[in-house]
């Protein structure tokens, strides 16, 4: 249980510092909440659109040592289904809405109080 609200939370932050920052940048957003696979938030700016897909991540394991691994952006849901699936999924909601697939990820460094984004556009 524990877990998994560690995890919400974290995710929560994610999306709202994403937020904060597209807004801050000049963008026009709407949060998805839930109720588009794979995206987060819609934005817009300058006549184009985005779907946004936060990834939120700590910066360090639960010994407190940092992560080298890399991000899992998207990934097969089940194991031994093609691992572009949702990239596939992904990119096609995203044509329905007329709109350029964005990942940012959020690194979280909880020790320090500090936190990165990382962009990354979506392409297959």
């Amino acid at each position: 249980m524990f877990e998994q609200k560690r995890r919400s939370s974290l995710g929560q932050f994610g999306e709202a510092v994403v937020l904060d920052h597209l807004a801050k940048d000049g963008y026009a957003c709407t949060q998805l909440r839930g109720h588009h696979r794979c995206f987060d938030i819609l934005a817009s700016k300058a006549d184009k659109r985005y779907l946004v897909s936060v990834k939120s991540r700590n910066h360090t394991t639960h010994e407190n040592h940092e992560k080298k691994d890399s991000y899992n952006l998207l990934y097969a849901k089940k194991k031994g289904d093609n691992p572009d699936t949702e990239v596939i999924a992904a990119t096609v909601l995203a044509q329905e809405y007329n709109a350029i697939p964005m990942s940012p990820a959020v690194s979280v460094d909880v020790g320090r109080q500090v936190y990165d984004i990382y962009q990354v556009l979506l392409t297959t």
